[in-house]
């Protein structure tokens, strides 16, 4: 709202002036836009009374599945990505002595760059399958890092990373198209947002890793991690496979 002084005669104030007119025509714009979006809100606000609820898009009958099976599964994902991009490099440095920073980046690389060929290779599996076979291995290639440290191989680090980075692109694939089959189009964006938060979500135990690793060193750390994320792949084949037995696709004329 607040203009420039523009009551003079020279170029200044008509550099003034017109920067006052352009000022004008934002405001009234925005006016326009927040009269409009209020009345759109209003339009659609649930009368008093009603109760507030969140919906996540899960359809009802599967929402203990969903969260024992998809959710477990990509926060499981985004642990192991996440170490690897920033655990994994430290120690290739400081237990490895590995000083080449190219071999450090190709590790980040790798288990992101494979991740999006996968769902390629693999867009004819059952989502289902697919994750419950890819989490395991996933899992189980933690542990090569953490046995690079006996053999002081760096190589071995940077085919783990890959073959990680490979395998989570199944996981990635299985839970988008789950979330994709089992809603309706306009409940989709909250499922998918869902799952991806999820996934963000995995990467908060790697603040925990880090400053575990202060006090017993990046290798013990990295086997801490290993068996966390061996524990969680064994939850979701175990546990969440029973309680999400199958994908149920949404079916238009059922809900018609």
């Amino acid at each position: 709202t607040t203009r420039i002084d523009d009551s003079g005669n020279d170029e200044v104030s008509a550099v003034a002036r017109t920067f006052n007119e352009f000022g004008d025509r934002i405001q009234r714009l925005c006016r326009q836009v927040a009269d409009a979006t209020a009345a759109e809100t209003l339009k659609d606000a649930p009368s008093r009374g009603t109760p507030f609820r969140i919906r996540i898009g899960v359809p009802e009958g599967q929402v203990l599945g969903f969260m024992t099976f998809i959710v477990p599964a990509a926060f499981t994902m985004s642990f192991m990505e996440g170490t690897v991009l920033s655990v994994v490099p430290l120690f290739m440095v400081e237990d490895l002595g590995v000083t080449n920073i190219a071999l450090v980046g190709a590790v980040g690389f790798l288990v992101l760059g494979l991740g999006g060929i996968t769902p390629f290779l693999v867009r004819n599996v059952d989502p289902r399958r697919a994750i419950l076979v890819a989490l395991p291995i996933s899992a189980a290639l933690t542990f090569l890092v953490v046995g690079s440290a006996a053999t002081n191989s760096a190589l071995m680090v940077v085919v783990a990373a890959a073959a990680i980075g490979f395998v989570n692109g199944a996981l990635l694939y299985g839970g988008t198209v789950i979330a994709g089959i089992m809603t309706p189009l306009h409940e989709r964006g909250k499922l998918m947002s869902l799952l991806y938060m999820s996934a963000y979500a995995g990467t908060i135990p790697t603040v925990a890793l880090g400053a575990l690793s202060d006090r017993v060193g990046l290798t013990t750390t990295l086997l801490v991690f290993s068996i966390c994320a061996a524990v969680l792949a064994a939850f979701v084949v175990l546990v969440g496979s029973r309680l999400f037995p199958e994908v149920v696709p949404y079916q238009e004329a059922e809900h018609a």
